[in-house]
């Protein structure tokens, strides 16, 4: 009986191991597929990064171009041309436009509408939009639109920004940043 009973648990055994046998080329073939993915996958890993930096080169090359041509005479001479196509929206009512840029001033940290309130009494009693206001007239009457930025200092340091009929902090927004022309108080 003990004979029978080895040969039961060596048949047992045998026919584990030969499971685990199987499993083990099972292993074997799916890791060596895996290597496989891994392999196609790092060369294109290795293009992906050559087309990285070949795109990076070409940016750097096209930024310095148009650094280039930002600080060529005909780029600051078109300047004038460039604000006002970008103020002159066609496609929209001239009250849409006026909104637009009264947006504009509201939205900028270099506007307050209670300080500007506060320093022009006769706009609060008047009952206009403060933003409305300075972007109209407050900024040609050298009002200040807040502690941050000067329309007087503005206006007396760029006076083609005065000779040429722009509110100051509209200009610096839109354009005087951009030169990086001297604003905020």
């Amino acid at each position: 009986m003990k004979t029978n009973s080895r040969n039961v648990s060596s048949k047992k055994y045998q026919e584990e191991l030969i499971e685990l046998r199987r499993e083990l080329k099972d292993t074997k073939k799916l890791l060596s597929c895996r290597f496989n993915e891994l392999a196609v996958l790092t060369n294109m890993l290795e293009k992906t990064n050559k087309d990285i930096a070949t795109l990076q080169s070409n940016l750097s090359s096209s930024n310095e171009k148009y650094e280039s041509v930002k600080k060529s005479f005909s780029w600051k001479i078109t300047s004038p041309i460039r604000a006002l196509s970008f103020l002159l929206n066609y496609k929209k009512t001239n009250k849409e436009i006026l909104n637009e840029r009264v947006k504009v001033i509201r939205d900028s940290i270099y506007f307050d509408s209670e300080w500007y309130l506060s320093n022009n009494p006769d706009v609060k009693d008047s009952g206009i939009d403060p933003a409305r206001h300075y972007l109209l007239f407050g900024g040609f009457e050298n009002r200040d639109p807040s502690n941050m930025f000067s329309s007087e200092m503005y206006l007396k340091l760029h006076p083609d920004v005065k000779k040429d009929g722009f509110n100051p902090l509209e200009h610096y927004i839109f354009m005087g940043i951009k030169e990086n022309r001297v604003g905020n108080v």
